[in-house]
């Protein structure tokens, strides 16, 4: 046994790179001879020639990476073990052992978290020494270790088998009435009268193990629904089958066969293609994608012999979730809800985001010269030589510089759950396609269609129970309702930032409410797919590029750049013009702020890297020692011989500097839903090879898709967010403050006119404040200024000014427009026959925001506070009033690793 941290870490990452460059050369070479000929023909001659040749070249080197990591730390005690290996060397050819060769014995010592060494000890398939048993039970019995009371009944159970007879080395105090009062003190099961303790602990631990095998069904937040959330993997079984992991390759395996019998024995490289993505230890970390609407997809180049071009197979998992999750069944408080007991193990999620630019250029130069000379020799032989020398010189010299965000989540208050999860796999082949077969003019110029070299297999299915860890404090009892399906309310029109550090855990690819498929995905390769962008040929050629920027785990390690300047897709050549390309630009812009959940103990943290790269070398040889050869041409024999040597010098030079800061701060988290709508910008640029290619057209793809982000960010951080909204974003805020005039009195022809009243089904309906929404929310789509003419029930015009920044202005209103735009559209929209907000703007004292003055207001018309949960600061801030421990750590070094500590809320990890 020993005290140590040990980490399951399932670690999947996608790499989307390309490469522009040109390159040049040239040169001149001038050669001579002369020589006089005698009457007999022969004669001597001579010649000289001298040359230059030069080139130039550039490159640069663009990657973007992304990675999704899920870390289950197991920290405390830890049960060593040795295992002895037996090896045996198998000669394989043409896929069969033809020898098997054995090999010396290997001997490996295993470390097993006590949590699992346990369980399976009580489940009768480990075993472990008796003394070992013994200390496990003292600390059970002196509430130094915690159980299941599945795991603590068959534990008891089978130690009181085991010592039964042992008279020495173990504590006489571990009697069969201490173990049962123990099991039924944390199980809470009705009392045994049986005659003697053996019985009586037999009937408990039985009542005990009833008890855990009748679950509860729990509920999540839908930061879970089709995700994983901040949850961290256990075990994937088979249903029906605990002790058999789920593998994917059995699904893919015959569906491969289906399409190409005997394809996978004769290609040893693709077994192993899906041994990195599909084995037990590696699919774990394509989950998340695998949950969205589609799915995980890996493509696979496969050589075929005797065929000019390999096949593409594309390997698609889909998963899903069936029913609520349980847990197993344990007693109950007082006040009915589970007492689920606290699982001995950390969750930590950590999202990586790279940026890569690499740039080099080049300049080489060679210098040559020579001498040649023939003349006669004996018996009509011709005897001939030559010498010659070059100079060459290779000057090349390059940068690079890469950006790494990592943000991580951290839970370390966690209990176990059990989820069924249905797997479906399929797979496509497309014959003859590789990457050189789309690089080919024939693919190019469109005359290969790719519906008619691909076959898709048939669908296959596997049953699995997800084994897993959540914190506690999101597992509510009970099943929980169908997820929200109404469409998404009014959008917010007020600025959503981000704030830093805050860490995505769902990334949904359509709106609430909508058909759920991949919107962005879908929507901007439809555009692609017109004839005069890339078509369905460009597309197809792209596809692998574009799916691994824009599937949930990228969306989600690249969210704060979506969420700001956005981020750029690989340049696309266009099919048979390679100097024009396709450059995408996909941005997310939120419309939303909404609080999902209540808050949770953790921790949140990020770390921030830049490295830069400085390099320079220089290659040449030389003017001496020279060439030379020589020879004798004697007609049907001759003979020749050449000797050279040549110097080369190299010199070079590599520096870099990397800078590193890090910050880890705990306390009370909370879930923001952020709705967003994703734009694009479509450039097509020509490369005339004079530097940097020239857009020559732009299309700006607004609306282009819906979608929501689930972000974890500490308390302080939504608050500060919720508070900065409701500031307002324009110098009218301010101005208002002060009820101060911010507007020209003419503001030209209105774009909207309205009335405080709209028809509704029963008749005339009093929306006072809707037609000032609308009047923000076309300005912001627009992207334009748009004046609003109001007509007020009393005959009263007034105008107002709506700013695409999401500000209002008015005129000759005292400031009342630009305080009225800094309300969420809901607040604004339940005063509506409820709060006169002019009234009470004219009415109130400047001190203080007026979202919380019009919120007081509607609490005492009878609004209960929960509804304003959420839309105002002070009435949010209440809501959360409970802070948390909350601390933060920074750190700037040239580098670090990971330190497991303990903390107010257990073990905290920093470092990368």
């Amino acid at each position: 046994m020993s005290e140590q941290n040990t980490v399951d870490i399932d670690f999947a990452m996608s790499d989307v790179g390309y490469t522009t460059g040109t390159s040049g050369s040239g040169g001149i070479a001038v050669d001579g001879g002369l020589g006089p000929v005698r009457s007999d023909g022969t004669g001597r001659s001579g010649g000289v020639s001298v040359g230059r040749t030069g080139g130039t070249s550039q490159s640069t080197t663009t990657s973007e990476t992304s990675g999704d990591e899920q870390l289950l730390v197991n920290p405390g005690t830890h049960h060593d073990f040795i295992e002895r290996y037996r090896l045996v060397a198998d000669v394989v050819h043409n896929g069969q052992v033809v020898q098997s060769v054995p090999l010396q014995d290997a001997l490996v010592q295993k470390s097993m978290a006590e949590r699992r060494a346990l369980e399976l000890y009580a489940s009768r398939k480990l075993d472990l020494p008796l003394w070992a048993v013994a200390d496990v039970a003292e600390r059970y019995l002196n509430d130094k270790l915690t159980m299941s009371p599945r795991v603590a009944a068959g534990f008891v159970r089978r130690y009181r088998q085991e010592k039964d007879g042992v008279t020495s080395g173990l504590p006489a105090t571990h009697s069969a009435d201490r173990l049962a009062d123990k099991l039924r003190a944390q199980s809470r099961v009705p009392a045994s009268h049986a005659s003697n303790e053996d019985e009586r602990l037999t009937r408990i631990a039985a009542r005990a193990e009833a008890m855990a095998a009748r679950t509860r069904v729990m509920h999540l937040s839908d930061a879970y629904d089709a995700s994983l959330g901040a949850a961290q993997i256990e075990s994937i079984t088979v249903e029906g089958q605990p002790d058999e992991r789920v593998d994917l390759r059995k699904l893919v395996n015959p569906q491969i066969d289906e399409l190409a019998p005997g394809l996978r024995a004769a290609s040893p490289l693709l077994q192993n293609a899906l041994d990195v993505d599909l084995s037990p230890d590696s699919y774990q970390g394509h989950l998340e994608d695998m949950f969205g609407p589609d799915g995980f997809e890996g493509p696979i180049e496969v050589p075929i012999e005797g065929q000019d071009r390999p096949d593409v197979l594309f390997v698609r998992v889909w998963a899903r979730y069936e029913g609520d999750p349980v847990i197993e069944g344990v007693p109950e408080k007082d006040d009915g809800t589970p007492d689920i007991p606290k699982e001995d193990a950390g969750g930590i999620k950590q999202k990586y985001d790279y940026e890569t630019e690499d740039r080099s250029v080049g300049h080489g130069t060679t210098y040559s010269a020579g001498v040649d000379g023939k003349t006669p020799g004996a018996a009509g032989a011709n005897l001939s030589g030559s010498v010659g020398t070059d100079r060459s010189r290779q000057h090349t010299a390059g940068s690079g510089e890469q950006n790494t965000t990592l943000d991580r989540l951290g839970h370390f208050d966690l209990a176990r759950i059990q989820r069924t999860v249905v797997f479906t796999t399929q797979v496509v082949r497309v014959r003859n396609a590789g990457a050189s077969a789309m690089a080919s003019a024939r693919w190019k110029l469109g005359r290969v269609d790719p519906a008619d070299i691909t076959s898709v297999s048939e669908p296959r299915e596997v049953r699995a129970v997800m084994t897993a860890m959540v914190p506690r404090a999101e597992l509510e009892d009970g099943p929980g309702s169908a997820p929200e399906q109404s469409p998404e309310e009014r959008p917010e029109h007020r600025p959503v930032r981000l704030p830093e550090g805050a860490i995505p855990v769902r990334a949904v690819p359509y709106g609430r409410g909508e058909p759920k498929k991949d919107q962005l995905y879908s929507n901007l390769v439809a555009y692609l797919r017109r004839p005069d962008v890339l078509g369905p040929r460009g597309v197809a050629e792209y596809r692998h590029l574009i799916r691994p920027m824009l599937k949930p785990s990228a969306v989600m390690a690249k969210a704060g750049r979506l969420l700001a300047e956005g981020i750029e897709l690989p340049p696309m050549a266009r099919a048979g013009n390679g100097r024009t390309t396709v450059n995408v630009t996909v941005k997310a812009v939120p419309v939303g702020w909404e609080l999902a959940g209540d808050p949770l103990e953790g921790q949140a943290g990020r770390v921030w890297r830049r490295q830069k790269t400085y390099r320079s070398s220089t290659t040449g040889n030389r003017l001496t020692p020279l060439t030379g050869g020589g020879g004798v041409d004697g007609g049907l024999v001759s003979v020749g011989g050449s000797i050279g040597e040549q110097l080369k010098e190299q010199s070079s030079d590599a520096n870099g500097t990397r800078l590193e800061t890090s910050r880890f701060e705990e306390g009370q988290l909370v879930t923001v839903r952020i709705p967003v709508v994703y734009e694009a910008t479509v450039e097509l640029a020509r490369d005339n090879g004079r530097g940097r290619p020239v857009t020559k057209e732009t299309t700006h793809l607004p609306n282009l898709a819906s979608g929501q982000i689930y972000v974890r960010m500490l308390r302080h951080q939504y608050l500060e967010g919720l508070r900065q909204m409701e500031a307002g974003a324009a110098f009218d805020s301010v101005l208002a403050d002060a009820r101060l005039q911010a507007v020209p009195e003419k503001l030209g022809r209105p774009d909207i006119t309205a009335t405080e009243y709209a028809q509704g089904e029963n008749g005339a309906v009093y929306q006072p404040y809707r037609p000032l929404l609308d009047a923000v929310d076309k300005a912001k789509a627009e992207k334009r200024p748009i004046v609003l003419l109001m007509r007020e029930a009393d005959g009263t015009e007034r105008l107002y000014q709506a700013f695409p920044n999401g500000t209002m202005a008015g005129v000759k209103d005292g400031g009342f427009a630009s305080a009225f735009a800094t309300l969420h559209p809901q607040v604004a929209l339940m005063c509506q026959g409820r709060v006169d907000l002019r009234e009470l703007y004219n009415t109130s004292s400047p001190d203080g925001t007026f979202s919380a003055k019009v919120a007081a207001e509607l609490e005492k018309k009878g609004v209960p506070r929960d509804m304003l949960k959420g839309l105002d600061y002070q009435t949010t801030a209440r809501h959360l009033a409970t802070p948390g421990a909350q601390s933060a750590q920074y750190t700037a070094s040239s580098g670090a690793g990971r330190t497991i500590a303990p903390t107010g809320h257990g073990p905290s990890l920093s470092g990368p």
